[in-house]
């Protein structure tokens, strides 16, 4: 199962743990209890920081067009009005 597919399970049984025991959300969908912890923790770090709001534009702009290289989407950040380099 790839990261991005366990992300959103995580997301579904974040939601559903205030009605359901977190230990049966996570045996029924076959994931450890340390890995949503872990996206848990991840969750809040990239809220916190000004990168997580750039890595969300990136990652819409790849959701548009999975076939950008990072060239691409530095140009459609940079078309948007973001100001990025090869540095970030």
């Amino acid at each position: 199962m790839g990261s991005r597919v366990k992300s959103n399970y995580f997301k579904i049984i974040h939601t559903l743990s205030s009605v359901h025991p977190l230990s049966l959300l996570l045996r029924a969908s076959n994931l450890s209890r340390s890995g949503f912890y872990k996206w848990r923790r991840l969750k809040a770090k990239r809220k916190s920081s000004h990168d997580g709001h750039l890595e969300l534009l990136i990652t819409e702009i790849h959701f548009q067009w999975p076939f950008y290289g990072y060239r691409r989407i530095t140009s459609a950040l940079r078309r948007t009005g973001i100001s990025v380099n090869h540095k970030l």
